[in-house]
């Protein structure tokens, strides 16, 4: 199983955003592309940037994440 199709079963699991972080953070380019997007003007217009990777998925939101994730798993392979 690819790591998004892991992270993907995580957040369909209801696991907490903890366990989703430490995942997404053994994969450095999607970590940065995650924290790349969160602190883009479409999630974050008026808040300061932020280097948390639980946080910006927080702000990206769990349903947005996994289209995140689906178009990020697309374009990385």
């Amino acid at each position: 199983m690819g790591i998004y199709s892991e992270i993907n079963h995580l957040i369909n699991s209801g696991a907490e955003i903890s366990k989703i972080a430490d995942l997404v953070l053994k994969d450095p380019t999607l970590t940065l592309q995650v924290l790349k997007i969160a602190n883009s003007v479409a999630f974050s217009p008026l808040s300061g940037e932020i280097s948390n990777l639980e946080l910006a998925i927080v702000r990206i939101g769990l349903a947005q994440f996994k289209t995140v994730l689906m178009t990020l798993g697309v374009i990385n392979t």
